[in-house]
């Protein structure tokens, strides 16, 4: 599919990738890059030279499961679970035994922080609705890609990318500037830099 496809290419250009445990736990993703042959041949890189993100786990408990595939890949692309005060000392060792790098972190800007001095200058956000809408509510996230896919959903329960208690004004919303709207395959790829 085109927008994975051009997903798996910012994934390659970002030095970190971070979800929350929330979407570990729905979806147990890998957060690495997965390109095509094809692709890689015209982007002249052999599978050899892709360099995977740094995965970041926003985890404040320690919950991630052991057997997961970020846990169980840990020591072949470099995995990072940001905990905070009270996690788990038994889980925490396990994790470090696994080769999980831990932060402690009690808030996402020490969080932000503790990237940077770790020299992780992008960070490619790949949540759910509760972190995306806590990164955006701090003033933590400089631009955003949004795909709409060309399919209604519905219903009051449907997952949305910001969820939280939303704005009760139009003029409360978080605007985007320099924004660009382009076709990715069947998907819609809205693109543009927080105004801040």
């Amino acid at each position: 599919k085109p927008a994975r496809e051009y997903v798996h290419k910012v994934r390659r250009v970002n030095t970190g990738i971070m979800c929350g445990i929330g979407t570990v736990l729905a979806d147990d993703p890998m957060l690495n890059v997965r390109l095509k042959p094809e692709t890689l041949e015209a982007m002249g890189l052999k599978e050899h030279e892709v360099r995977n993100p740094i995965r970041i786990i926003a985890d404040r408990q320690a919950r991630i499961p052991m057997e997961s595939q970020l846990v169980s890949t840990a020591r072949e692309i470099p995995t990072v679970v940001a905990y905070a005060d009270g996690a788990d000392e038994e889980k925490l060792q396990m994790l470090r035994d696994a080769g999980v790098v831990l932060w402690n972190c009690n808030s996402l800007t020490e969080l932000m922080q503790r990237a940077g001095a770790e020299k992780i200058d992008s960070i490619l956000l790949e949540s759910g609705g509760t972190l995306s809408e806590a990164l955006l509510k701090q003033g933590l996230i400089d631009e955003v890609l949004a795909f709409v896919a060309p399919k209604i959903i519905g219903g009051k329960m449907a997952k949305t990318p910001v969820e939280g208690e939303g704005v009760e004004q139009m003029a409360d919303a978080i605007m985007l500037k320099d924004h660009i709207v382009m076709p990715v395959g069947s998907d819609i790829l809205i693109s543009g830099l927080v105004r801040k």
